[in-house]
């Protein structure tokens, strides 16, 4: 499970834009925000939860098939980079492969948009059911890991050469907004240290995404 924490990030940012058109269209089509805006993307736990909700709500959206035509345009594009990013995440985190469907070589937007849906509700399944022996099995961090937390003082120091770097990176052309909190303290708030980590390097995740221009 620690390798489809890592890709959180990049999750979070794909699944966002998914959101945000689904949201877009259920309004021109005249429905009620959908279930999926309200899930909060800040924790990894958000990000579990978001794609069999999701999933649910795409369905609501192409129940009106006569006015769907131009929605399914728009968001079956997105939904495929989105199942294609959290099919890999999820096949990394079993360690084994996971079948995919091939598309039909004549498929509609409405009948793509059917299909990954059906394969978002499948991967979450997966997901929720590795989490559960996961957790049946007592699950436990890696001795690496479980190393670094004890000798807290070591990812303190490297939390705040990431911290150096990021006020570097913050000044380049066309980089994200950056609101970082500050790192907690020696012998304060373990948990705000690790969420003041997790902040920088999602910033850092986002600044990839970013063309930077370098200037000589």
């Amino acid at each position: 499970m620690t390798l489809l924490a890592k890709q959180v990030p990049k999750l979070r940012a794909v699944f966002k834009e998914m959101v945000s058109l689904v949201a877009h269209w259920r309004m021109k089509l005249g429905d009620p925000p959908p279930v999926s805006i309200s899930i909060s993307m800040d924790g990894g736990s958000g990000i579990l939860a978001l794609p069999a909700i999701l999933a649910s709500d795409l369905e609501s959206v192409f129940k009106k098939k006569t006015k769907a035509g131009p929605a399914a345009a728009s968001l079956a594009p997105v939904l495929g980079e989105c199942v294609t990013i959290y099919h890999r995440a999820v096949e990394q985190a079993k360690g084994e492969p996971i079948p995919r469907a091939e598309p039909p070589k004549r498929e509609s937007a409405i009948q793509a948009i059917q299909r990954l849906s059906a394969e978002l509700s499948h991967l979450a399944a997966i997901c929720e059911t590795a989490f559960s022996e996961a957790a049946q099995l007592e699950f436990r961090l890696s001795e690496s890991d479980a190393a670094l937390l004890n000798d807290d003082h070591l990812l303190r120091l490297a939390l705040q050469t990431v911290d150096g770097a990021c006020s570097e990176l913050v000044a380049l052309p066309n980089a994200p907004a950056a609101h970082f909190t500050a790192l907690a303290g020696r012998g304060k708030d373990f948990d705000k240290l690790l969420s003041g980590g997790r902040q920088r390097m999602e910033w850092l995740e986002e600044l990839a995404l970013y063309r930077i221009t370098i200037s000589a």
